[in-house]
């Protein structure tokens, strides 16, 4: 029964950490994409308008407003789904979840499987899921705003 249940139980940790490595990846991709968009995108328009040497009349001015325009579009979508902190909470949890499995590996190494103990095993599976409740929790902070009463609404 509790070789069953180590087994469930290194099984459940290892498809979290690929769940976790994979989403804290494509965050850290995003939040740095849309990092570096804006900084061209700013830099470009600090360019088109200090060239005062080049007769093509609005054209560099008209593309400042469109970089302008594309600008203010990345720095909403990053302020809404905000990237960065879910890279680091993804990345917390990765973490955690890597020592997780560590401390189980440590446990299980070198011992008979009918040695293992049932309390034991139960306080591993409760550390997993306080780490993705904990993840789940911090998910549900961040997409709350302050109301104009004080408390908290949901952000849609």
């Amino acid at each position: 029964m509790s070789i069953e249940k180590a087994t469930y139980l290194q099984k459940e940790i290892e498809e979290n950490i690929k769940v976790f490595e994979y989403r804290k990846n494509r965050h850290k991709k995003k939040a740095f994409y849309l990092k570096l968009v804006t900084v061209i995108c700013s830099a470009s328009i600090t360019t088109f308008l200090g060239l005062k040497g080049f007769n093509v009349g609005s054209l560099f001015i008209n593309i400042s407003i469109i970089l302008g325009a594309v600008v203010t579009v990345i720095n909403f979508a990053d302020g809404f789904y905000n990237y960065k902190e879910l890279w680091i909470k993804d990345g917390k949890a990765y973490i955690e979840l890597l020592e997780l499995q560590r401390d189980l590996t440590f446990y299980i190494q070198g011992r008979d499987p009918r040695s293992y103990v049932i309390e034991e095993l139960e306080h591993y599976k409760f550390r997993l899921n306080e780490i993705i409740h904990s993840s789940a929790e911090t998910w549900h902070k961040m997409h709350l705003k302050e109301g104009n009463n004080g408390e908290a609404e949901e952000n849609m």
